[in-house]
């Protein structure tokens, strides 16, 4: 949906990563949240399908 640029992704990514570890949260569910998060962004929300195929 939204045309973000590779480094935009990436540091949208790695900062909620970091916040996201920073508050407690488990490695895997910081992960998943940060993924999630980006393919909703990117894709709408036909990119949430994506990750459940």
């Amino acid at each position: 949906m939204a045309e973000l640029e590779p480094l935009t992704i990436t540091v949208i990514m790695f900062s909620s990563m970091l916040v996201l570890m920073a508050m407690g949260s488990p490695l895997a569910l910081a992960l998943m949240i940060s993924g999630m998060g980006s393919a909703y962004l990117m894709f709408g929300p036909g990119g949430l399908d994506l990750l459940l195929a």
